[in-house]
């Protein structure tokens, strides 16, 4: 989809998929940040993943003729459930080490998640060629 629409040359079609994402991820991070010294991390990490996960499915359906507002409710729910996560995996990685260790702790979690991402785009991009 972005890239039709850059092909296309249209701007404003190409970054809007990932402005939906991105907004709803950073009030969604917003807010479970501020829940987190009130609630166990584990009741906001587990309910982040599962919206993710619920995300998904509503991304299907597309076809050649598809605009990208078809996608706008999975990306809703799951920009949400990233923005739920991803503070709180942070947090969690340097708040089970010792002090002296919290840039280790950081530094692994990051480089764990882009690993993960670079993994994920490959699967997808595997899936989703024709043969």
């Amino acid at each position: 989809m972005a890239a039709r629409a850059a092909a296309e040359q249209v701007p404003n079609g190409a970054g809007g998929e990932g402005l939906v994402v991105s907004a709803c991820s950073t009030v969604a991070a917003t807010v479970a940040g501020r829940l987190s010294s009130h609630v166990p991390v584990k009741w906001l990490i587990g309910p982040g993943l599962v919206l993710v996960g619920a995300g998904l499915p509503l991304t299907t359906g597309l076809d050649a003729g598809s605009d990208w507002t078809h996608l706008v409710p999975g990306f809703i729910v799951a920009g949400i459930g990233s923005g739920m996560v991803k503070p709180l995996l942070a947090s969690t990685a340097v708040g089970v080490v010792p002090v002296h260790r919290f840039g280790m702790a950081s530094g692994v979690n990051r480089t764990f998640r882009q690993v993960g991402i670079a993994c994920t785009a490959r699967c997808s991009r595997r899936r989703c060629t024709p043969t």
